[in-house]
């Protein structure tokens, strides 16, 4: 028995060895389940942690770029609001370099148009000064004319007084020779009054080619003057006649005697015979006759008409010297051209501040002899007309600038004008 108790003994070892093992197995399978679990914890926490800075990276990426953007935005802001800085300077600069380009500009054409302005005005003096000195000198010449004609009438008064005082009883016998005396003597007292004015109608005739006063002929005669147009007359209706009496006596009262100058003269001193002429016109007419029809030292009768006729011979008969006005010729037309253009253009263009009229600068010269040959036939009137017509396109234009191709233009509608009166004038003529 001890055997088998030694086996028994050996095998309850044995057994509790093995169960020894098998708790060590179990306590190591637990202690390696551990750490299996705590590795699979840590490696949860590792993923966990490791998802968690990869979302913070994300998160961190997302915002830097954000930034990023938000940054770069506002470069291109700035960066636009710079470019537009830039440019508000630039077209700044530009206006400013633009605004002094057209200032000098404008001033150099303001000094140029002075300039141009001054030029023609000493050009238009100088040939005024020139055609006042051949002027001048022409009317010398009239009056040495003139002078030699009053000499040689004075010399045949003398002589017809000579040849009265010798043939004294001869001439009271016959009345034939009192006929031819007395009409002699008349002729010769026109002829002395005649003489005594003759500068002063020739010098009419002259000034009035050149535009100058129309009452310059009263000035060079020493004569106080009067002036009436025919038109006057036919409102008056029956205080005509006496109307017509108080001139002409007034003019009696003159010690130097009285130009009586009648303006459109043939609408009162028409013929007699019309059956349109009123009773109350006629007998004035007849009352002008009557105060006429003889020489007189108190006064001088100058008419004026463009219809002379229409005159009533009676008229005719008293008219002492005849004047015809031609239209002027090519120089003539040249200095009307310089005098209206320096009247109504470059007058108007030199006041400073109130005038807003330009002259495009040309060759004035030139233009003048060129308007000149165009505007043959043209009287006077109408070429002081055209000055006007200058004036007034400049003024309408935008710039108030007149131009070479607006005076042509002028020029030429005045040429058409002309020629359609002088068309309308053949048809009724």
């Amino acid at each position: 028995h001890a055997k088998n108790a030694l086996q028994l003994s050996q095998m309850q070892e044995q057994t509790k060895q093995l169960e020894q093992q098998r708790h060590i197995k179990e306590q190591e399978a637990a202690i390696h389940q551990l750490q299996s679990e705590r590795v699979r914890v840590e490696q949860e926490e590792k993923r966990k942690t490791l998802q968690a800075e990869t979302q913070h990276h994300q998160q961190r990426a997302q915002y830097n770029d954000q930034l990023a953007r938000k940054r770069y935005e506002d470069q291109l802001q700035q960066q636009k609001r710079v470019t537009e800085e830039n440019l508000r300077k630039q077209e700044e600069s530009v206006q400013k370099q633009e605004a002094m380009r057209k200032a000098t500009i404008e001033h150099e054409a303001k000094v140029r148009h002075e300039y141009d302005m001054q030029r023609m005005r000493a050009e238009v003096r100088e040939r005024a000064k020139t055609d006042r000195e051949n002027h001048d000198l022409t009317l010398e010449q009239i009056r040495v004319k003139a002078k030699e004609r009053r000499d040689t009438i004075l010399q045949s008064i003398r002589t017809a007084s000579t040849v009265i005082g010798e043939g004294a009883n001869t001439f009271i016998s016959d009345w034939g020779k009192i006929t031819a005396t007395v009409g002699g003597l008349t002729l010769l007292a026109l002829g002395i009054y005649t003489a005594k004015h003759g500068t002063g109608v020739i010098s009419r005739f002259i000034e009035a080619r050149l535009g100058k006063p129309s009452l310059s002929l009263a000035k060079h005669s020493g004569m106080d003057y009067a002036i009436m147009t025919g038109g006057d007359v036919l409102p008056l209706e029956n205080e005509g006649v006496s109307a017509i009496h108080k001139v002409f006596d007034w003019a009696k009262t003159s010690r130097r005697g009285l130009m009586l100058f009648i303006d459109e003269a043939d609408a009162f001193l028409r013929k007699r015979n019309t059956e349109t002429m009123s009773e109350n016109l006629r007998s004035t007419l007849n009352a002008f006759l009557y105060r006429t029809g003889d020489p007189s030292k108190k006064f001088m009768l100058v008419l004026s008409s463009n219809q002379p006729d229409l005159f009533d011979f009676a008229i005719n008969d008293r008219i002492d010297e005849m004047v015809k006005f031609h239209l002027p010729d090519q120089i003539e037309r040249e200095r009307l051209i310089r005098y209206y253009f320096d009247k109504y253009v470059l007058q108007a263009a030199e006041k400073r501040g109130t005038s807003r009229l330009k002259v495009e600068t040309m060759d004035f010269n030139t233009k003048v002899k060129e308007i000149a040959v165009k505007t043959a036939g043209l009287s006077g009137r109408e070429i002081a007309k055209l000055g006007v017509a200058w004036q007034t396109s400049a003024f309408v234009t935008d710039d108030g600038v007149l131009t070479e191709d607006v005076i042509d233009a002028r020029v030429n509608e005045m040429v058409d004008q002309h020629k359609q009166k002088v068309e309308w004038k053949t048809q009724i003529d």
